[in-house]
């Protein structure tokens, strides 16, 4: 079964990086280990309830490593100079944004939603990304959800009117 065996390849990864990764117990690492190999194999939700379905390990165990933290960045990092070549690389930057009504969600605000060209009401989540130009490949390393109230009105027309002012300037000067 070729899924079975990407999974199996992507543990042995995981697995590879982790003990690279100084400063994270054997407890931690086994739990990381079989979190992924779960991700890997189900469909659906990745919750903390559905992968507890699916393993030994209960919901509470997630909540608990959850809080705990894990340096995904650095894991990424780890990836990323295993998996892509010595040639040329950009960064890439993309805000995505997430359409959401209700009013208890977390970073819930006004974003510019490109697809409807205009600011609308949901989440916005932003990736940072390393991009191998020799294997056309980007690999996602960063993603943050934008926290709300970044942009009021107010910033926003000063923004427009110092924008304003500058173009004015260039303007006057080039005649």
């Amino acid at each position: 079964n070729k899924t079975r065996g990407n999974s199996k390849e992507m543990i042995e990864i995981v697995t590879e990086i982790l003990e690279k990764m100084e400063g994270i117990t054997g407890a931690k690492k086994k739990f990381i280990t079989i979190m992924f190999a779960t991700i890997f194999v189900i469909r659906g939700k990745q919750t903390y309830r559905n992968l507890s379905r699916y393993n030994g390990l209960s919901e509470k165990t997630y909540r608990r490593n959850a809080s705990i933290g894990f340096d995904f960045v650095r894991m990424n990092q780890e990836i990323i100079k295993q998996s892509s070549g010595k040639g040329r690389k950009i960064i890439a930057i993309d805000a995505t944004f997430i359409g959401k009504s209700g009013k208890k969600t977390y970073g819930l605000d006004k974003f510019f939603n490109a697809i409807k060209g205009k600011s609308e009401k949901g989440l916005e989540l932003t990736t940072l990304a390393i991009v191998d130009l020799e294997q056309n490949t980007a690999f996602a390393f960063s993603a943050r959800q934008t926290p709300p109230g970044l942009v009021t009105k107010e910033n926003s027309i000063n923004k427009v009117n110092k924008a304003d002012k500058a173009d004015k300037a260039d303007k006057a000067e080039t005649r």
